[in-house]
């Protein structure tokens, strides 16, 4: 399992992928992650199939660097989570896909974790940052960065 932002396939799993896609065997990568942040720890492997992305919302084509699928959310089922969230003084990063862009879009910073997280999206690969209102006919993908004491106050909204 890869945590941090700077991990990556290293020795005999790194070796025993590459093997496998050589051999152009059905393997396939899953992941909670957006490109943003599995493409940098993918660099040392020759992924030659799809990867199952963004929880499941999104099938991206790591060699084309495309999406081939996308699961995006109805438009009105966005526009009021997302005003639940912020009514409960939650600012989520919403994540868009235009055009084979990924776009992480927030408005507000409650707690540094945002901040944090704001920062490591600003220069990323694979994406555009915007502290601005998204298209809310593309979302994606919500993502909460809170503290771990409010995870279940946030489950009961």
């Amino acid at each position: 399992m890869l945590n941090g932002d700077n991990d990556r396939f290293k020795g005999y799993i790194q070796y025993k992928m590459n093997d496998l896609y050589s051999k152009e065997a059905n393997l396939t990568l899953f992941t909670t992650r957006t490109p943003t942040t599995f493409m940098p720890l993918l660099e040392d492997i020759n992924v030659n199939r799809p990867i199952v992305c963004m929880s499941g919302a999104a099938l991206y084509d790591a060699q084309a660097l495309k999406y081939l699928a996308l699961e995006k959310m109805e438009k009105n089922d966005a526009v009021k989570l997302n005003k639940l969230l912020n009514k409960n003084g939650i600012s989520p990063f919403i994540n868009t896909v235009e055009n084979d862009v990924l776009f992480v879009h927030n408005d507000e910073l409650n707690n540094e974790g945002e901040k944090l997280y704001a920062e490591s999206k600003k220069n990323a690969a694979y994406g555009n940052y915007s502290f601005n209102k998204p298209n809310m006919e593309n979302v994606v993908y919500f993502l909460i960065v809170e503290e771990k004491a409010r995870k279940s106050q946030i489950v009961e909204i």
